[in-house]
């Protein structure tokens, strides 16, 4: 979870390179928590273009994984 918060602190930095490189490990990550995501829209919307696609492409992955590939008919 010290992780999960360090990211967090992170996208919040001054530094855009911080911002960009948090984005991009959660890009990387599977199955992060809902606070994470909601970190993740808010970077979506960052000044810097970089930070703000890397952030796009982070939170399609993370939508993508957590929808259900597959569903199960009931028997």
């Amino acid at each position: 979870m010290a992780n999960i918060e360090r990211l967090s602190q992170d996208m919040q930095s001054n530094n855009p390179k911080k911002r960009l490189d948090a984005c991009e490990r959660r890009l990387f990550s599977l199955g992060i928590p809902d606070k994470a995501i909601e970190a993740l829209r808010k970077a979506t919307k960052n000044s810097d273009p970089d930070v703000a696609e890397m952030a796009r492409k982070a939170l399609d992955t993370q939508l993508h994984v957590m929808q259900p590939r597959y569903r199960l008919k009931r028997i």
